[in-house]
């Protein structure tokens, strides 16, 4: 095991936040005071460290510090230690940990004072320890990644590869893995990109100068609940969430049900093999559907075979822009995929520019079951889960896997012809589909 392992477990809050969007909803207090169901979001967060092994905490404060030193204390009620530090003058995320980056331990969880979540940040921190990189960014797909910052990873690495913070520059479209503003954090290894007495943005300005230097920065991707409370909008999000258990459902502690998608024929229209992204439309209830089972908390993944890159039609990373087109259509409307697996074989030779190492009778390409089940393995997934699409592949995977298989009337609509069986149940739209999953998981 990597000795960085034994760090002590030290937590760092950025609680400096003037909460001046939250005044129009009656709030006169500290950003981190806000209460939500009940208590201070600030109590929340204490309460998660706790629970977790960070049991030092470091609160980084501002404006009207001496609110959140009266509530909190020295933190003996919850079991913790609770050391302040106070700003004079407000310099911005990163300028806050540039005045302070000394008083800081070696390694530490950086959390900003105005996020409500129920993330396992015991695994984020194992995550990061075992490299060796500056920082671990949490990332996540959210339902607005338009007005978002944009994380550019290495799915094989997971490395961070670029950042696009909002405003976007430009219309290109861009995969939805959002910087969920959760890190982990190399003291040593930061400092030196900290500049004292300068108001600066930690993902603004620290992170991409540790790019633009060659260093690693790691991503940590997880759906555990995290979500901003910084206005009234996103506050009320967050209460009606906790009240239908949301942050719970999305929990590592337990099985979490999750609704697979076919692409070709469920999301988008069926157009044969797709090699440009002008050719993907979504269909007309795609989105509405599954952002409904984003707002239900069941995960949704797409699953989908793309021989193109056997085939030598198109490259990954022009199967990337293709998706991204996907994630930006979907997200316009308030809808996200948390993950689309691909296969990118083919078992058939013969075609000019085919990939040779690519041309395998593979275990993931459906009707096998091998990327449903590496799902299920990656994010403890229940067995009580979905699969939607419009083909007897589709189907067959489903069964192989050992979840619940719905065929849809469009697209294919189960008139491929490949296999000979029969769905547990068959829908028109997709819009009926999830009508019936919600029913089922009373939602």
């Amino acid at each position: 095991m990597n000795s960085s392992y034994n760090y002590e477990r030290c937590a760092v809050i950025l609680a400096g936040g003037y909460g001046t969007r939250l005044r129009d909803a009656g709030f006169d207090l500290p950003k981190p005071m806000v209460p939500i169901d009940g208590k201070p979001v600030l109590e929340h967060q204490i309460e998660l460290c706790k629970q977790y092994g960070f049991k030092q905490i470091y609160i980084i404060t501002h404006h009207q510090s001496e609110k959140i030193k009266e509530y909190l204390n020295d933190g003996k009620r919850w079991d913790v230690s609770i050391c302040y530090l106070e700003e004079a003058v407000a310099k911005g995320t990163a300028g806050a940990l540039a005045e302070f980056i000394h008083h800081l331990p070696d390694q530490f969880i950086l959390l900003y004072g105005d996020t409500y979540l129920n993330v396992n940040l015991s695994r984020m921190f194992d995550f990061h320890l075992s490299n060796s990189s500056v920082a671990t960014i949490m990332v996540h797909p959210n339902n607005h990644p338009s007005d978002s910052d944009i994380i550019e990873i290495d799915e094989k690495t997971n490395l961070v590869k670029n950042l696009s913070p909002y405003p976007h520059e430009n219309e290109k479209p861009l995969r939805n893995c959002v910087n969920a503003a959760l890190y982990c954090i190399n003291r040593k290894k930061i400092k030196r990109y900290l500049v004292q007495g300068l108001f600066s943005d930690i993902a603004k300005h620290t992170f991409p100068k540790i790019i633009d230097a060659g260093e690693n920065i790691l991503s940590y991707k997880t759906f555990e609940y995290i979500k901003d409370m910084g206005t009234p909008e996103r506050l009320i999000k967050v209460q009606s969430d906790i009240k239908i258990n949301i942050p719970q459902k999305l929990s590592f502690s337990k099985k979490r049900v999750a609704v697979f998608l076919d692409r070709d024929g469920t999301i988008n229209t069926e157009c044969g093999l797709i090699t440009n992204l002008n050719q993907l439309e979504l269909i007309n209830d795609a989105a509405l559907s599954i952002k409904r089972l984003n707002d239900a908390g069941l995960l949704v993944f797409c699953v989908t075979n793309q021989p193109v890159i056997a085939r030598g039609d198109i490259t990954e990373q022009e199967l990337n822009r293709i998706h991204a087109k996907l994630d930006t259509e979907l997200g316009l409307q308030g809808a996200y995929l948390d993950e689309l697996f691909f296969c990118p074989h083919h078992p058939d030779k013969g075609y000019p520019g085919e990939v040779a190492n690519l041309k395998i009778k593979c275990s993931c390409r459906k009707p096998e079951p091998g990327l449903i089940l590496s799902a299920m393995n990656k994010y403890n997934l229940s067995e009580s889960s979905y699969f939607i699409g419009d083909t007897t592949t589709d189907i067959f995977a489903a069964q192989k896997a050992g979840i619940t298989s719905i065929l849809l009337s469009t697209g294919y609509a189960g008139k491929d012809g490949k296999v000979a069986v029969s769905p547990d149940y068959k829908c028109n739209t997709l819009t009926d589909a999830v009508d019936l999953i919600l029913k089922r998981e009373g939602a």
